[in-house]
């Protein structure tokens, strides 16, 4: 099933042209050839469903052939896959990651990379941990520390006032090796037009939330490279849009607490939009070039708290312990019939945005907005087949189109020869149903096969070390 989204052609690239020549030397490859026989290959651009033998020498792959053409060194490992289908690895696009002992659960989930979205000076130490191989870990693609207004609403945030101290942030950030910058919701007006012009200058892009004085059209015309969320898309697609933009850039938010004043203006966004006005949007979303990731893992939670369809009731033990008490706090929530009604409602409604961003070829990009590491990524994944997308749409969306966002499809996002050999055996067919990403046969890493035992002691081994930090 060739790939049919033309906007991965156009998209905005998403980090620097540095960052970009170096991911693929991220993690050091495996040291031995390696053949994987019999491999049913799923990507964005094979339309062959016939068992073939992927070559991997040195972290690359070079050849993909069928078994009597391939070229496999002499010195292989040569593992029969029978048959499973392998796909590449997967990218989850949004992550908050404070906590270097629970990134390997991203790679047993066949997360093999990972955008950070609000940079922290550790980050950088990780990543370097990760090239000379005393860590493991996905490969990483980071933020500056989340830039945001005066006041910010985030611990670590550059906070910003005027236009002189916002291009001292974007001075900062890329002398700092930040891959692309975070923008936050608080930016005042002039503040955010020296970060746009002094982003250009620099050769950075940015990406993130939408600031509350400016509207997502102008924001996309702007230049932003990604936007987070979907609060924007609602609020520009409503009846009412001019007068709710006008009251959210009047906001005076001083806390996390008080974006609910904003949240609130969503929920009456959601409730009256606008066919005429939300296709509009997204149609120019889609002219732009501008990427969405709609991070619908983490809505669906939300939407779900306090019910039974609640997905994180089992997974708490994989969530960072500063982040445990607040779901826990959640799981354990009395809700409302009505509150359950209308938190469904507004969730649907996103799903239906999602839908209609597809629909105009607006690039979608599979993020968690990490809570449960590199599980929820397979939520992230169903909840777009729920949204209209098919399986293989689905995973374009954490494979291949996370490789054009970074301008990469060079290296990554296919299996095909010349690409970094980061791979997921699965043991069931992903096009049948999506949620056979989850059943996972085997990851690769740069070469570096991760059967099922290697994959259960891993899990053990950092299942042992997490535990000893609550």
């Amino acid at each position: 099933m060739p790939l049919n989204d033309s906007h991965s052609s156009r998209g905005r690239q998403g980090i620097t042209t540095r960052a970009a020549h170096g991911l693929a030397r991220q993690v050091p490859p495996a040291s031995r050839p390696v053949v994987l026989h019999g491999a049913v290959i799923v990507d964005a651009t094979t339309d062959s469903r016939e068992p073939s033998t992927i070559v991997i020498v040195e972290g690359f792959i070079t050849d993909v052939a069928s078994s009597d053409r391939a070229n496999i060194p002499a010195e292989a490992l040569t593992i029969n896959l029978d048959g499973r289908f392998v796909i590449p690895g997967l990218w989850d696009m949004h992550v908050h990651q404070f906590d270097a002992d629970y990134l390997p659960f991203h790679l047993l989930n066949g997360v093999t990379g990972i955008r950070h979205m609000g940079g922290i000076p550790a980050h950088h130490q990780w990543r370097e941990d990760l090239r000379t191989g005393r860590l493991t870990s996905p490969r990483m693609v980071l933020a500056s520390p989340i830039i945001d207004g005066p006041q910010p609403l985030r611990p670590g945030s550059i906070a910003v006032h005027d236009a002189e101290s916002a291009r001292q942030a974007v001075t900062e950030s890329r002398t700092a090796g930040a891959d692309f910058l975070k923008i936050y919701n608080l930016i005042p007006q002039d503040a955010f037009a020296a970060l746009v012009d002094e982003a250009r200058r620099n050769n950075i892009p940015y990406a993130g939330h939408l600031p509350l004085v400016t509207t997502l059209a102008e924001t996309a015309a702007q230049g932003q490279a990604s936007i987070e969320h979907l609060e924007g898309l609602l609020v520009a697609g409503a009846r009412d849009a001019d007068r709710l933009q006008s009251e959210i850039a009047k906001l005076t938010v001083g806390s996390l607490a008080e974006m609910q004043q904003v949240q609130d203006r969503v929920t009456q966004a959601a409730k009256q939009q606008d066919t005429a006005r939300a296709e509009a949007i997204c149609a120019e979303l889609a002219t732009q070039g501008v990427w969405n990731t709609p991070t619908l893992a983490v809505l669906h939670a939300s939407a779900t708290a306090g019910t039974d369809d609640f997905p994180l009731e089992n997974l708490l033990d994989y969530v960072e312990p500063h982040l445990r008490p607040i779901w826990e706090q959640v799981t354990n929530a009395e809700v409302s019939h009505s509150q359950q009604e209308q938190r469904r409602t507004l969730f649907e409604t996103q799903l239906d945005a999602v839908a209609r961003l597809h629909r105009h070829g607006v690039g979608l990009l599979a993020g968690t907005d990490t809570f449960v590491p590199g599980f929820s990524l397979h939520d992230e994944l169903e909840l777009f087949v729920r949204a209209g997308l098919s399986p293989l749409e689905a995973l374009t969306t954490a494979t291949y189109n996370p490789a054009a966002f970074f301008g990469v499809t060079d290296t990554f996002g296919t299996i095909q020869s010349g690409r970094v050999a980061d791979l997921v055996v699965l043991n069931s067919d992903p096009l049948e149903d999506i949620t056979n990403t989850r059943r996972i046969s085997g990851v690769m890493l740069a070469g570096r096969y991760y059967d099922e035992t290697a994959l259960a002691n891993l899990k053990t081994k950092t299942m042992a070390s997490v535990r000893t930090t609550y």
